[in-house]
């Protein structure tokens, strides 16, 4: 089988799991890839910013569009989440550019968040000051 992210080959183990779905990615990148929900909070004018991602690690467009499926699990936190937010922002590569028109729409509210599937570093622009 070839590996829908790095495209080396694998051989998997036959076994009454792998009979009817065969894995998509190698044991490699599955254990690379594993996705881990991590959070941030950042404080802001009144109230603070709760920034949720899975990988931080850089991601290219091919690995991003296999790995969206992961962000099912920043939606469940959300849900199950026990605070009320008041504004709730997904975050990525195209919306990051306009980031520094958000300051006035983010600093109204007091419970914010962002959420993506990569890491951004939010030290870099300044629309929350």
């Amino acid at each position: 089988m070839k590996c829908r992210l790095c495209g080396k080959f694998f051989n998997v183990e036959s076994s009454f799991m792998t009979l009817f779905a065969f894995p998509e990615i190698c044991p490699i990148c599955t254990n690379k890839y594993q996705p881990i929900v991590k959070q941030e909070l950042i404080p802001i004018n009144m109230g603070e910013l709760n920034y949720i991602y899975i990988y931080d690690i850089p991601l290219n467009l091919e690995y991003r569009n296999y790995l969206d499926r992961h962000l099912k699990l920043i939606y469940i936190y959300l849900l199950s989440s026990k605070y009320d937010f008041d504004l709730i922002i997904f975050i990525d590569n195209n919306s990051i550019k306009d980031i520094e028109d958000w300051g006035n729409i983010v600093n109204e509210y007091e419970r914010v968040v962002f959420f993506s599937l990569n890491y951004f570093d939010f030290s870099i622009y300044n629309f929350l000051y």
